[in-house]
């Protein structure tokens, strides 16, 4: 995926529509998805997963930065095993799935 031909325009107002979900996001815990994202489909669908997801991904790694005398050590420990077992069950899943049966 390559952003070469999107108008300086257009990666303005997908930087704005970012800067407004994130700011909704940081503040009310809600906000990337329900408003970024949206409005990134209408300017460009290119723009929705990959990029709103990483910058997803960053902003709460930053929130976390921020906050990290509040949380809680010992259970990020734990969510982090689930993560780990969500994530094997997760592939193991997709590997039992095969593509060519979606008649979709």
């Amino acid at each position: 995926m390559y952003f070469d031909d999107l108008s300086l325009a257009t990666m303005l107002a997908a930087a704005g529509a970012m800067a407004l979900g994130s700011a909704f996001q940081a503040a009310l815990g809600m906000g990337v998805a329900l408003l970024a994202a949206p409005i990134l489909v209408l300017i460009d669908p290119s723009f929705v997963p990959g990029p709103m997801l990483l910058s997803a991904t960053l902003l709460a790694a930053l929130m976390a930065y921020g906050e990290r005398e509040a949380l809680d050590q010992r259970m990020l420990g734990i969510s982090y095993i689930g993560l780990a077992a969500g994530t094997v069950a997760g592939a193991l899943s997709l590997l039992a799935l095969d593509g060519h049966t979606c008649s979709a």
